[in-house]
């Protein structure tokens, strides 16, 4: 039982100060998801930059043909078959190879231009979340700041006014007070008991929202945090400078370019080197079948170009 409660305390948070709960932001899941995406991204970015690096592959091939390969004589010498055979039925190919993309017409440097892009996109959305999450955080906090406080207020106000109504009741009993003047004191009552249990609502939601943005059960906030503002010029050229949400958009921009910079490069031909340790013959062993040389192996260069 013991551990169960020390597992279970965490959770917990009761009074907060606004720092806390800003670094309690981390916790959120939208944040969460959005980590995991960058992580795909980064993964991508690499899997594009590895089009950059030659390219090994192996393969093994066996064919096994209906009849077995020959080779016909319209005019045979006397005593000499009208057919002879010239190959085997089976044929197996081993291949070793590797290709390196000399020149793609600038669609891998497009390719890995785009990935790395999008990457600094998703990493600046993510910047851009946590942001707005400490937007959201700042007001539902001075928010449930400035309902605290009102509530102390309107329960104050209401204990003032329940004192005034017991008085007010005895006047009024006594003769010295007018009926309208005892029902406009409990109207006020009424009025504030009201307001008092609308501020409650309000204030029990914004405490919600701030356990569901953090990740925490949240039930009280503590005292406001005094920041000095720095000047409008000032914050206007940093926000136009470092805003993840603008820097994002230059991100989209030039994401852009770099399609069209694919997109261009179907127009140009394209160059890879090639080479292969390729061996032939009629069983696994790849050592000949006896008509041909089993080593195949080569060194090449293929260049296309879609007119």
């Amino acid at each position: 039982m013991r551990k169960i409660a020390l597992l279970l305390l965490p959770s917990l948070i009761f009074a907060q100060d606004f720092v806390s709960l800003l670094k309690l932001a981390d916790n959120n899941l939208l944040l969460a998801a959005k980590s995991q995406e960058l992580n795909a991204k980064e993964a991508l970015y690499r899997a594009a930059q590895s089009r950059n690096y030659p390219t090994l592959d192996a393969k093994l091939t066996a064919i096994y043909l209906k009849d077995t390969p020959t080779m016909n004589f319209n005019l045979p010498f006397p005593g000499m078959p009208p057919k002879i055979e010239v190959g085997k039925q089976a044929s197996y190919t081993g291949e070793i190879g590797i290709t390196y993309p000399l020149f793609t017409g600038f669609a891998v440097s497009g390719i890995i231009e785009k990935a790395k892009l999008d990457k600094e996109k998703t990493a600046l959305e993510q910047k851009d979340l946590k942001r707005k999450l400490y937007l959201q955080i700042a007001s539902l906090y001075g928010g449930s700041y400035a309902l605290k406080h009102a509530i102390l207020a309107n329960r104050e106000a209401l204990e003032a006014t329940k004192a005034s109504l017991k008085k007010a009741t005895g006047f009024y009993k006594a003769g010295l007070l007018a009926p309208a003047q005892l029902a406009n004191i409990k109207a006020k009552k009424f009025a504030i008991q009201a307001t008092l249990q609308k501020l409650k609502s309000q204030q029990k939601r914004a405490l919600s929202m701030l356990s569901y943005l953090t990740g925490e059960t949240i039930t009280g906030i503590d005292t406001l945090p005094q920041f000095s503002l720095p000047q409008v010029q000032k914050v206007t050229q940093l926000a136009l400078e470092k805003r993840e949400d603008l820097l994002v958009l230059q991100k989209m921009l030039k994401m852009d370019e770099a399609e069209i910079k694919l997109a261009k490069s179907a127009h140009y031909p394209t160059l890879a080197l090639l080479g292969a340790v390729k061996l032939q013959g009629d069983d696994l062993r790849l050592n000949g079948d006896g008509f041909t040389n089993p080593n195949k192996s080569y060194v090449g260069a293929a260049v296309e170009w879609k007119l």
